[in-house]
């Protein structure tokens, strides 16, 4: 039974026959099976972006680096040399530079971490260079803080209870001021489990990363001319979760400005039986007066990060410029600090470039689609790693909010896959099938005609498309 659809969707339904010639491949269709491990990887980044938990279900313990400035070591500064934090040196502990992101997944759940953080003290960053601020995170909350550190200055305690969690992040930024010199210790750093073992970080392996590592909010606006990224954490979260049926969830996220009533609303839907989830942004004005300004709204702001070897690789499709290139297929190398942006032109959600993108690395990819009646665009960018952000949405947002009025974004739709893209393209299709397609009567939509009349193609005598028009319907 195909389930309703909000008239959100109505975007999408009209698309519907373009997207099953969306990036046709010349090899014979194939069979769609959703893999448990696709489902697995779907349902962890739903959980991570809209229940603010990290990894639920069983991993193996283990550190995943999601951002780093060159290599992060273990229990060394490198070349045998030991964390040193002012005239102290340490003998284990995670060396990392700024800007940095570290999971951590401890083998049971965690009483309490703790750890001494400071710059790292070299002949790179002595005569106090280096401005870095030391935060944990423990489900998807801040836990703890530093001031802005600088070599030279002593070592700071950091001590976090931990709750029973059985994943924290570990993270350091550059302080606003770039990341030269910006070398960070966790020195002496551990976790004491409840169980009274205590497990060194030092100690533990690097693990491939997991697509839903980090509870960062898979979106992003400036607010007053300062990003969200920024101002998120300072505000007023409450989250909802509710069963639309067997095989969907909704799940709520609300943030509140206290300042001034500005509300950010994101209302996701996560499928069980599909490796996807979509989501919609809403910005309504609870106050009295005007919001501040509010610009750059991406309805889609998050990362993706490959493994050591291999290349991320985005498939697009032109649109429907009316040309002999209508619908053509491109397979786009997104090399390291490269930038790929894609829109749309006059208007029109097709009329140059098709919305829909499969973003591929070795073993694995995700396909990114924006439902938007009108002009978008799409942004896919290579940090100098192993990472990619990708972000889009309505193309330019530049305005203010009068008390009670309400906008809301492009949809967007994420969906995770393993094994090739011929095969996640066919599982699209099946989810948008399922779900999307409209059964009038409990019966699928016949086959409809579309053609083009009003002299678009000179010399063709007159009349003879509305006869060919009329003999194909009464065939």
């Amino acid at each position: 039974m195909t389930r309703q659809r909000s008239g959100a969707w109505s975007f999408w339904v009209a698309l519907f026959a373009l997207v099953m010639l969306w990036g046709l491949f010349p090899e014979k269709a194939r069979a769609v099976c959703v893999t448990p491990e696709e489902l697995s990887a779907a349902r962890r980044w739903v959980a991570a972006k809209f229940e603010g938990a990290i990894n639920p279900g069983p991993l193996e313990p283990g550190l995943i680096v999601l951002a780093n400035h060159d290599s992060v070591l273990k229990n060394t500064r490198g070349e045998g040399r030991p964390l040193t934090i002012a005239k102290t040196s340490y003998d284990h502990g995670l060396y990392c530079h700024a800007v940095s992101r570290v999971v951590v997944h401890l083998p049971s759940p965690g009483k309490t971490f703790t750890a001494v953080a400071g710059v790292n003290s070299d002949s790179q960053t002595i005569g106090g260079r280096g401005s870095i601020a030391f935060s944990v995170r423990v489900r998807g909350e801040s836990a703890f803080r530093s001031e802005v550190l600088r070599e030279g200055m002593a070592a700071v305690p950091v001590r976090v209870d931990l709750g029973g969690a059985t994943e924290f992040v570990l993270e350091v930024s550059d302080a606003g001021d770039g990341i030269s010199c910006d070398q960070a210790d966790w020195a002496a750093a551990q976790a004491e489990l409840q169980d009274g073992k205590v497990v060194r970080l030092g100690d533990l392996s690097f693990l491939a990363e997991d697509p839903g590592a980090t509870t960062e909010a898979p979106f992003s606006f400036v607010c007053d001319g300062r990003p969200s990224a920024g101002l998120l954490d300072k505000w007023t979260l409450k989250r909802g979760l509710r069963e639309l049926d067997d095989c969907r969830t909704e799940y709520t996220l609300t943030y509140t400005e206290p300042a001034n009533g500005l509300v950010v609303r994101a209302v996701a839907v996560g499928y069980r039986d599909f490796p996807t989830v979509e989501w919609t942004l809403y910005f309504r004005n609870n106050g009295t007066v005007d919001t501040p300004l509010l610009t750059d709204i991406q309805a889609i702001d998050t990362r993706f990060r490959r493994g050591n070897e291999g290349e991320f690789t985005l498939h697009h499709n032109t649109g429907s410029p009316a040309g002999p290139n209508d619908y053509e297929p491109h397979a786009t190398p997104l090399r390291p600090t490269a930038t790929q942006r894609i829109a749309t032109s006059g208007g029109r959600p097709t009329n140059s470039n098709m919305p829909y993108f499969n973003v591929e690395w070795p073993g694995q990819g995700a396909i990114v689609v924006l439902g938007w009646p009108r002009q978008w665009a799409a942004e896919f960018s290579r940090d100098d790693g192993a990472g990619l952000r990708v972000r889009g949405g309505q193309e330019l947002t530049r305005f203010k909010l009068h008390p009670g009025e309400e906008v809301r974004t492009p949809l967007v739709a994420v969906q995770f896959r393993k094994g090739d893209v011929v095969q996640s393209q066919n599982v699209w299709r099946r989810w948008m099938l399922a779900n999307n397609l409209p059964r009038p009567g409990g019966k699928p939509v016949a086959p409809g005609l579309m053609m083009c009349t009003s002299d678009s193609y000179p010399g063709i005598p007159e009349g003879a498309l509305e006869t060919i028009a009329v003999n194909c319907i009464s065939e």
